[in-house]
Parts: C-alpha cells; structure tokens; sequence
C-alpha cells in the first residue's frame, strides 16, 4: 500500500526531558575562569560550548569545574556532547 510512504514520524521531547533540564545548574553565572555544572544524579559528561551564533569554541571531556578562562567576555552556551540540553552563560 503506497499511503504508508507519506507518514512523517516526529520525535517528541517527553516532559521528564524537559524537567531533567531544569534540574542542571551552573555556577558562577557571570563567571572569570572556572564554570562548574552540578546535575541531580552527580553524572558527569562531556560538554561543548558554543559561542553566540553556534559555533563550538571549547570541548571538555567529563569533569568539572571547566576552565573557560581562555574565552573572550560575551555570552555562551555550555550543552552536552548529544546536544540534549542547553544552558546559557556570560563570561566576564
């Protein structure tokens, strides 16, 4: 049956996605050298972070605080490696 080859799936976040993220904190925000990520269940990932337009200008491999002291003063987002979440940040 060729109706079946007009189905589009969609990916759906689920509302435990949502508030997993809500539970992520970062500190200090503004912060001058060292950004530390603090999760529910002390997980530990690897981050990237992404400047202001989306280009990823650092990546860490598990553990914090994170050294950003090498980024210029702007604003950033830190996300982990799948990109499931997202959080903004001002470096001074």
């Amino acid at each position: 049956d060729s109706s079946c080859a007009d189905i589009t799936w969609v990916e759906t976040i689920s509302i435990e996605e949502i508030s997993d993220q809500k539970n992520i904190t970062i500190y200090p925000n503004p912060v001058h050298d060292y950004l530390t990520i603090q999760f529910p269940n002390n997980q530990t990932e690897n981050y990237q972070i992404l400047s202001f337009d989306g280009k990823i200008v650092a990546s860490y491999v598990g553990g914090v605080p994170l050294n950003v002291s090498q980024l210029s003063a702007g604003l950033y987002f830190i996300c982990n490696e799948n990109r499931t979440w997202f959080k903004k940040f001002i470096k001074n």
